[in-house]
């Protein structure tokens, strides 16, 4: 008995660390929940009588609780990046920003992945889903829609089309796919206002190609040629180049339509010698945007 105890303890510790919530361990302990029942029990109410005052929290804890089915737990360095690469991960992070957790097992049971799904719902699709309230639904349906997916791939067409100061238009896309079905109307509603602008964009998304990832067979020579032959390799269309350092700086600081002015600057260390005179001469006209992307580029990690 007592160790299973102490497993449920690890298990408990375990989703609190999950949940970025490890410092309330000792509540639990002291409120002597040592089984997953008593932790699948508790409510807000509860959670509020054991010290934790702050409705974000009691909402993180109760929902690691709610979604363990008994499986392994993983660590939250490994949850981290399965969050990243799961499409459910900016479903699920809109409905946190909009203080609605509550609502996710709702959207996975409804099998709601990812944001275009999302996007398709209306209001009597919600309620059905459990999200009661009208100004609830309404704002859920407004927050999916306006959400910034800031796509790479679309972004660095853009810049090779020369048309990167359209980006911000261009944040809501969630990806090519999604773009190659833009007309010559939808672009000039954007703001591109020249046709050949706007040809030479369709061109480049309805030629866009996605890396594909190779896959390394030892000693498989053959491999390399073909895709040489191919031209697989480095004669990818120029729309599939990784953003550099530089250019990603630009973009986290909301400064993507000057990515052009930038083409010279090829690292970080090289941005870094950069002046506000420098700056200015690139473009950037604002004291506070030169000062702020200084410091960008000075903080930087990759």
């Amino acid at each position: 008995s007592h160790a299973s105890d102490d497993a449920a303890y690890e298990i408990i510790k375990k989703l609190l660390a999950k949940a970025g919530m490890k410092k309330h361990l000792q509540a639990f302990k002291k409120k002597e929940i040592d089984s997953m029942n008593k932790a699948k029990a508790l409510g807000h109410q509860e959670l509020r009588d054991m010290g934790i005052h702050l409705y974000r929290e009691r909402r993180d804890i109760l929902e690691q609780f709610e979604k363990y089915d008994g499986g392994n737990i993983s660590s939250p360095e490994e949850s981290s990046e399965e969050e990243v690469a799961d499409d459910n991960n900016i479903v699920h992070e809109v409905l946190r920003q909009q203080y609605m957790s509550r609502h996710i097992p709702d959207f996975d049971r409804a099998g709601i992945k990812d944001l275009r799904a999302a996007r398709r719902l209306n209001q009597t699709q919600l309620r059905s889903m459990g999200v009661a309230l009208y100004l609830q639904r309404e704002r859920l349906i407004n927050a999916f829609k306006d959400y910034k997916v800031k796509n790479e791939a679309i972004l660095r067409i853009l810049i090779d089309t020369n048309l990167s100061r359209h980006a911000t238009e261009f944040e809501k896309l969630i990806d090519v796919e999604e773009a190659q079905n833009l007309t010559h109307s939808d672009l000039r509603g954007m703001g591109i206002n020249l046709y050949g602008q706007r040809d030479r964009l369709m061109k480049a998304f309805a030629n866009y190609k996605p890396k594909k990832k190779k896959k390394k067979k030892k000693g498989s020579d053959s491999d390399s040629d073909s895709d040489a032959d191919s031209g697989s390799g480095s004669d990818d269309s120029a729309s599939s180049k990784e953003l550099n350092d530089v250019e990603n700086v630009l973009v986290q600081q909301h400064l993507h339509r000057f990515i052009p002015a930038f083409e010279g600057v090829k690292t970080i260390q090289q941005a870094r010698a950069l002046t506000h005179t420098q700056l200015r001469n690139r473009g950037l006209k604002l004291f506070g945007q030169r000062e702020r992307l200084m410091k960008a580029f000075e903080d930087y990690k990759r």
